[in-house]
């Protein structure tokens, strides 16, 4: 590794960027610098990441391989921060070859205590992210592994708060979400690693994404968005895909070119999507689209119905393309299978059969998840059905 390190910093050299340069990106001395490419040991792993990011920056493999070679020469604090790290980057073999080995760790230290406590946990992640686990599971397994478990280490409070704050944003629950985001905050100060706060952060600012745009504070959550997106010092694209995918959202009920420019900026972004966690995200973008070319109209004739996986979705373009028999059909199917109708579908039938009843419902559906934003939906609707009744 250490050959591997020397090479690295010739070629960064090379390319213009000095030690000295690569400091003052980093935020730290060019000594500490010196001394990440003369000892491995020594190299803050998110330091590592984006320095291999600029020394190979079309070169995934080689980067792969890279961090592959660097994992036997992780500090166990370090091995805390790479967890992190490969999640956020949705690479999880590589994550896999950390929890192996923090798993075969015996000695009793306290951070090997802790990060023997959060390697569960990762590993739901993971699971959470790939589709996996649904979202009743997750928030099961989840209340099981933090059961009994205390809270006195500020990097396992951050990590449990991160794992309800998922758990509640599977169900939509807004308002939970925000009440662990508030206490999540003042921990994250507490971490001492600089790269690990910076990672919570910006995670932290992606769930704050949510939280605004759906407590209708659309001003807050684009400024949000771009913090994300500007951040220097955000190595995620998974979370600057996200949020390019919130701006175009913010833009989803009134302006279908902005929204449309930014959900190509998200797709720009993710690239060829190296891992299944970044395809996943990709898939989720476009489907954003596909909601928003229905909304709005838009060429709706190249869309295949067929196509589209999500029933619910498939009933809206029925609608729009005046199917309402069909879109009714979908509905009532859905309606059957889970028991209940969710707060879009609600608004897709009363578009489908023209009954104030749906509006209704689906108003007071939207009210009860604290989702501000989409309420607009139903509330539009609405306020035509008034107008054309003449009330």
């Amino acid at each position: 590794m250490k050959i591997k390190l020397r090479q690295m910093n010739e070629s960064l050299k090379e390319k213009g960027f000095t030690n000295r340069q690569l400091a003052k990106r980093f935020g730290i001395s060019h000594t500490t610098i010196n001394n990440y490419f003369s000892n491995a040991s020594s190299f803050d792993f998110m330091h590592f990441v984006c320095s291999l990011r600029l020394y190979e920056p079309k070169g995934l493999n080689v980067r792969k391989e890279c961090v592959r070679g660097m994992i036997p020469e992780l500090t166990p604090r370090n091995k805390l921060l790479a967890l992190d790290v490969l999640d956020m980057c949705g690479e999880y073999e590589l994550q896999e070859s950390i929890i192996e080995d923090i798993r075969a760790l015996d000695n009793k230290s306290d951070i090997t205590n802790t990060l023997q406590k959060l390697v569960p946990l990762y590993e739901q992640f993971r699971w959470r992210s790939e589709e996996s686990v649904t979202t009743d599971h997750f928030f099961e397994n989840i209340k099981k592994i933090l059961q009994g478990e205390k809270g006195d280490v500020c990097e396992f409070n951050v990590i449990s708060d991160f794992a309800m704050i998922y758990a509640f944003l599977g169900f939509k629950n807004y308002k939970m979400m925000e009440k662990y985001i508030q206490k999540l905050i003042p921990e994250i100060r507490k971490i001492s690693s600089k790269t690990l706060q910076v990672s919570f952060n910006i995670k932290v600012k992606e769930m704050q994404i949510f939280t605004a745009l759906h407590g209708n504070k659309v001003e807050r959550a684009r400024g949000l968005c771009f913090d994300i997106i500007n951040d220097p010092n955000n190595p995620y694209d998974s979370t600057k895909a996200v949020a390019y995918c919130k701006l175009a959202e913010s833009y989803a009920l009134t302006d279908y070119f902005m929204a449309k420019m930014y959900i190509d900026k998200a797709i720009e972004v993710l690239g060829e999507c190296s891992n299944k966690k970044l395809k996943i995200r990709k898939k989720k973008i476009l489907n954003t689209l596909l909601f928003i070319k229905i909304y709005h109209n838009v060429d709706l004739h190249t869309i295949n119905p067929e196509d589209i996986k999500d029933l619910a979705e498939r009933a809206f373009l029925y609608v729009k393309l005046g199917k309402v028999d069909k879109a009714i059909a979908l509905l009532k199917e859905l309606e059957q299978k889970n028991g209940y109708l969710s707060s879009f579908q609600l608004y897709y039938m009363g578009l489908a059969t023209g009954e104030k009843k749906y509006f209704v419902q689906s108003i007071k559906s939207f009210y009860k998840a604290q989702d501000y934003f989409y309420v607009q939906l139903p509330e539009i609707a609405m306020a035509c059905y008034n107008t054309s009744k003449g009330v």
